[in-house]
């Protein structure tokens, strides 16, 4: 259940917190005089096995940034923005400041930017350039006050866990839940699709979409995935960039948080007590990961998870605020689960899911997380 949510925001918004701009070949005119019969030729359309080999950017280093005494003695704290140019040559290139910081910070954090090191990205073994969002956060806390934060956050986890079943919760090997998944406009559902989603953990997903007859099929086990879309005829392997990306949007449900996921890659800190609802006001922990990606995780006073909330950059190199909210909690074979998740982009509730079963650890064969030689076999309901 953790990963399907995080699948579901991947094939509908794909949520990067970094967004990258890269050069597209430029389209010629042709000659023709628009739109009619053209040279009489018949054109098959089909699709081509072959695919660019794409490598992605990869930063090897990201230097420290410093604070100023101005911005030490004013308590200043917040996160600067920029927009970077890593160059196909190995430097970087422009540095653009989109949200900035007094008191020197913004300066900080460009000479930061100046000193990263990474490994172009390449195309076919061609380095080109790319544009990304680089964000530097800046908090002033000392070692005594962040032992304490550290066991705010420790207290808010285990009450969580024990609400949701403690050791069964913890235990759980494998799930298997079924539902419909609805999308949504101006309050209303647009249309609709079942699934069945299948988790084997720590890193087994498959989950299958049925529209009106169309299959779609995702596969993500470890560093590798594979895909099969029915009504567009495609059949292939994930990139790394789609595996990436899927990895990413993992972090943002709160089982990420409550399984230790994040251990080793991100820093946890706790917020404080933010309003909900009627008066109430719900404790929120936040982890930071190395890249500056952020995601907040709410818990109300028992416990329960009331939502995710984190920021993706768009095509415009706007900030995009995606939120998920967790309702009605019902028991499964002893452990407290949302049958519920509402999606908002910038307030605005765009998708639903809602479970109408879920079973843990029952016993799923290997072979269904296998690529089969024809994907033919993959239009047949999933049998387990």
């Amino acid at each position: 259940m953790r990963t399907f949510l995080a699948l579901l925001i991947l094939l509908l918004f794909f949520s990067f917190t970094i967004f990258a701009q890269e050069d597209k070949p430029k389209q010629e005119n042709g000659s023709g005089s628009g739109i009619g019969s053209g040279n009489g030729k018949k054109i098959d359309l089909k699709f081509s096995d072959e695919k660019a080999e794409i490598e992605p950017l990869k930063t090897l280093s990201k230097a420290p940034v410093k604070y100023t005494n101005s911005a030490r003695e004013k308590g200043t704290e917040g996160e600067v923005l920029l927009k970077v140019t890593f160059l196909a040559s190995g430097e970087i290139g422009s540095v653009t400041v989109i949200k900035g910081l007094p008191d020197g910070l913004t300066e900080q954090a460009i000479i930061a930017a100046k000193q990263m090191k990474f490994k172009p990205a390449a195309k076919n073994g061609v380095p080109y350039s790319v544009t990304k969002i680089v964000r530097f956060s800046f908090q002033l806390i000392d070692d005594k006050s962040n032992d304490l934060i550290d066991e705010k956050a420790k207290v808010v986890m285990e009450k969580a866990v024990a609400k949701l079943g403690g050791d069964k919760y913890l235990n759980v090997k494998t799930s298997i839940g079924e539902g419909r998944f609805s999308l949504l406009k101006d309050g209303r559902i647009a249309s609709f699709q079942s699934f069945t989603d299948v988790i084997v953990y720590p890193d087994k997903e498959r989950t299958d979409f049925t529209d009106n007859g169309s299959k779609t099929v995702q596969v993500n086990t470890g560093d590798a995935g594979w895909i099969y879309e029915e009504f567009l005829e495609k059949f292939g392997d994930q990139s790394e960039n789609q595996i990436e990306n899927f990895k990413q949007s993992m972090r943002t449900h709160y089982d990420y948080l409550l399984r230790g996921k994040w251990k080793g890659e991100a820093e946890l800190s706790y917020v404080g007590r933010r309003p909900s609802t009627l008066g109430k006001r719900n404790d929120v922990l936040k982890l930071t990961f190395e890249k500056g990606f952020q995601v907040e995780y709410e818990f109300d006073d028992e416990g329960l998870p009331m939502k995710t909330v984190y920021l993706r950059m768009n095509a415009d190199n706007q900030a995009i605020t995606e939120e998920n909210r967790y309702a009605r909690f019902i028991s499964y074979q002893g452990i407290l689960m949302p049958s519920i998740i509402d999606h908002f982009t910038n307030g605005e509730h765009t998708f639903r899911i809602a479970y109408e079963s879920l079973e843990f650890n029952r016993n799923i064969p290997d072979e269904i997380f296998i690529k089969p030689d024809n994907p033919k076999k993959l239009k047949k309901k999933l049998k387990l």
